[in-house]
């Protein structure tokens, strides 16, 4: 059984964990993030809301896509050795995993970038004069604990200008 060495006791670390790297899985694509949250909400929310539809016709289908979506459900919750009571409960953890989602986005339009143990992790950003902005390069320049210089390795894609 696989356990995780960090501790997530709470909904809020659980949604911090999502959202420091949901974003980034997206590649900072509007398009991307816009496709997932509708593929999000078309596919565990819709067949909820149409369960409670004043249109009998469409319960049939609507109960049959949440009951397919909680019995694929059931092999993990059994690898994990959780209650197979909680596979109906799969769109409510689909909401919760959107709004962790669109919570990366919104961190990273506010230039709040992945947070992890009170640092910033955006990507490069370009400075004024349209070079690319490395954190790397930041990271570079800062001394380290034993007081020598940091050095960071180059990207493979890094040539010598004063090689022939």
């Amino acid at each position: 059984m696989s356990r995780s060495i960090r501790r997530y006791g709470t909904f809020a670390q659980i949604r911090d964990m999502i959202a420091r790297t949901a974003l980034t899985e997206l590649r900072y694509s509007v398009v991307e993030l816009l496709e997932t949250l509708f593929g999000i909400l078309f596919t565990f929310v819709l067949p909820v809301l149409m369960t409670f539809s004043p249109d009998s016709r469409t319960w049939p289908f609507a109960i049959a896509a949440w009951i397919l979506m909680s019995v694929s459900l059931l092999p993990t919750l059994i690898f994990y050795r959780v209650s197979p009571l909680f596979a109906p409960l799969l769109p409510f953890a689909a909401i919760f995993y959107a709004y962790a989602t669109g919570l990366s986005a919104v961190r990273y339009w506010l230039e709040h970038g992945a947070q992890r143990k009170e640092r910033s992790q955006a990507p490069a950003r370009r400075d004024a004069h349209s070079h690319a902005v490395s954190n790397h390069a930041i990271l570079a320049a800062k001394p380290v604990a034993d007081g020598s210089q940091g050095h960071l390795p180059l990207p493979i894609s890094y040539t010598d200008p004063n090689a022939v």
